[in-house]
């Protein structure tokens, strides 16, 4: 890999203004891996965004809300799964 090529990484994208998700996920296409919400109105969207992607959208949409995706725990970060 080039020191110009950034991977990818996972970011969770939120927004309160309606219209503004469908517009980001127009822009962004395939790079939206999921849809959180309602199928009609998503309210958070989980896409891999380089670090040109990235900068883009915080540029053309101020009002998003866009934060790394993690696991939301110790053990999913570790790859351990619950026994059940």
């Amino acid at each position: 890999m080039s020191g110009n090529e950034v991977q990818a990484q996972r970011y969770l994208i939120q927004s309160n203004i309606a219209d503004q998700l469908a517009d980001v996920m127009q822009q962004l296409g395939h790079a939206v891996i999921e849809k959180i919400g309602p199928p009609n109105a998503p309210h958070t969207l989980v896409a891999n965004l380089n670090r040109q992607q990235l900068a883009a959208l915080t540029q053309h949409f101020s009002q998003l809300n866009i934060e790394p995706d993690q696991p939301l725990s110790l053990q999913a970060s570790l790859g351990v799964r619950p026994v059940t």
